[in-house]
């Protein structure tokens, strides 16, 4: 079984929006159909392009649904199959790092007794953070668990 193609952008449908929105779903298919699925995971995936390529509707609505369903068939190959985007870690552990940087600045400026110091700390959570999320990344790629798509545009 293999996922079926979607369909082309009808000729008075234009825009760069929908251009590529239309690109980035094309991609992330293309770049599926080079992996090993399971049926039922191509199954899904199946159901939801016909979803779309059956969407004829004003430009607005197209984009909304080329949108929706890229995220659905990433957020399914997370849960099921543990696949990720490019840089998907790296984007999760940096505003994670972000947020525990505040505190971290808060015992900073505490320290040296200088509130104006509590800033500090965003920038170093950020990096930390953007430290242990490429490595995460690195990982997945060396496992071949990572997609050569960026997550959503």
């Amino acid at each position: 079984m293999k996922i079926i193609d979607l369909n082309q952008l009808p000729d008075n449908v234009e825009g760069k929006k929908i251009t590529k929105r239309h690109a980035s779903l094309q991609t992330l298919l293309l770049e599926l159909r080079n992996k090993e699925l399971p049926s039922e995971i191509i199954n899904e995936i199946n159901a939801k392009i016909r979803g779309v390529n059956d969407d004829t509707s004003d430009v607005k609505s197209m984009i909304k649904e080329y949108r929706r369903v890229h995220k659905e068939v990433l957020t399914l190959l997370l849960k099921e199959l543990k696949w990720v985007p490019k840089h998907y870690y790296q984007t999760i552990w940096m505003s994670l790092g972000m947020a525990f940087g505040v505190p971290l600045g808060v015992v900073f400026g505490s320290v040296i007794s200088n509130m104006g110091m509590l800033g500090i700390g965003i920038p170093i959570g950020m990096a930390l953070g953007m430290a242990l999320g490429a490595s995460m990344d690195k990982k997945a790629y060396d496992e071949g668990r990572q997609l050569n798509v960026d997550s959503l545009i």
